[in-house]
């Protein structure tokens, strides 16, 4: 049976993708009436404390950038499950995007770019890495509007690393040498990927 609701302010309307730790909804907000997104992680990783604690960290992260070109965070909770609420993006991924219709204009491909590159500069002077720039994580809205998601692996120096020395994280074909190696990052890693 579908999922019809997780918390009484929010009526789930339906499934929009699912990866290998986090199922995303689509909902609507009752109080203010608007479409939102939200990112509920799976229960099979409830019992996890490394994995709950990077899903509670994705969320104040995310918070933290209020920036056009980022997806905004309005909510988290942990009971009765580990959600984000976050900004509905009516769109597709920019994977999904290239799969769909190939090479893109250059004209197009440079508002893309503009717009990622915005993003990164904001999160970058702030002090964060996001260690998972890829094209499934930039989100295209209709009205071209981009919009940077997933800051579930970033990193600042003013946080506790959650990543155990020697162990990969992140998505290969898109990482830098640096991240592959396990060496320290800083903000070229994310242009690398970018």
């Amino acid at each position: 049976m579908p999922r019809q609701q997780i918390k009484d302010e929010y009526d789930i309307l339906g499934e929009i993708g699912a990866g290998g730790m986090a199922t995303v909804y689509k909902a609507i907000q009752r109080s203010l009436g608007r479409p939102v997104a939200i990112k509920e992680l799976k229960k099979a990783y409830h019992a996890d404390a490394q994995i709950v604690k990077r899903f509670e960290r994705e969320s104040r992260v995310a918070a933290s950038l209020q920036h056009e070109n980022i997806v905004h965070i309005y909510d988290y909770w942990n009971k009765p499950t580990y959600s984000i609420v976050m900004e509905y993006v009516d769109g597709a991924n920019f994977a999904d995007v290239i799969e769909k219709i190939g090479a893109l204009p250059v004209d197009v491909g440079v508002m893309i770019a503009i717009q990622v590159s915005n993003a990164l500069d904001y999160a970058h002077m702030r002090g964060f890495i996001h260690r998972d720039i890829k094209p499934s994580n930039i989100m295209i809205k209709r009205n071209g509007e981009v919009k940077l998601m997933d800051f579930g692996i970033a990193h600042t120096r003013n946080l506790e690393a959650l990543t155990m020395p020697g162990t990969l994280i992140g998505t290969p074909a898109y990482m830098s040498p640096e991240q592959i190696l396990g060496q320290q990052l800083d903000v070229r890693s994310d242009v690398f990927s970018f």
